[in-house]
């Protein structure tokens, strides 16, 4: 017999779809900004390995950024939870008073580590614009 899908699984790859196309979007217009110094370096003969890792570390940078910030905000919020459980919920229905918080330290390393992978790989998709992209064309874009 099929399980039905839980409601969070949904909720959570639209989460993830939304997150990957923004990190994608973010790069891209980082790639577009830059056209000209791609150009530059393109013209100096800069490998396009070494334009595309420059990128993919300023990516890197933005998704460690805002995974310590969500980390932040998230902790934050269970810890807020823990000592004064002001998420409530009806009793008659759930048998307990209030939302309780477990945090597991491996949960957290799994989220986070599969969080900046994916976000890693997906990252490579923009920096494809940086191999297709000719010096002369670059150098005039405006």
């Amino acid at each position: 017999m099929e399980q039905p899908h839980h409601p969070g699984n949904i909720i959570l790859i639209i989460m993830i779809v939304i997150a990957t196309l923004n990190l994608v979007t973010c790069l891209i217009i980082l790639v577009l900004e830059r056209t000209r110094m791609i150009g530059i370096l393109k013209a100096i003969g800069t490998p396009d390995s070494v334009i595309q890792k420059m990128f993919l570390y300023q990516g890197a940078i933005i998704t460690l950024f805002g995974m310590a910030i969500g980390n932040a905000a998230g902790l934050l919020l269970c810890w807020l939870q823990q000592r004064y459980g002001f998420i409530t919920l009806p009793e008659e229905a759930y048998f307990i008073s209030k939302a309780v918080v477990k945090l597991e330290w491996w949960h957290l390393v799994l989220v986070n580590g599969g969080t900046f992978l994916i976000c890693f790989l997906v990252l490579m998709i923009p920096t494809l614009v940086v191999r297709r992209m000719q010096p002369a064309h670059a150098i005039q874009f405006r």
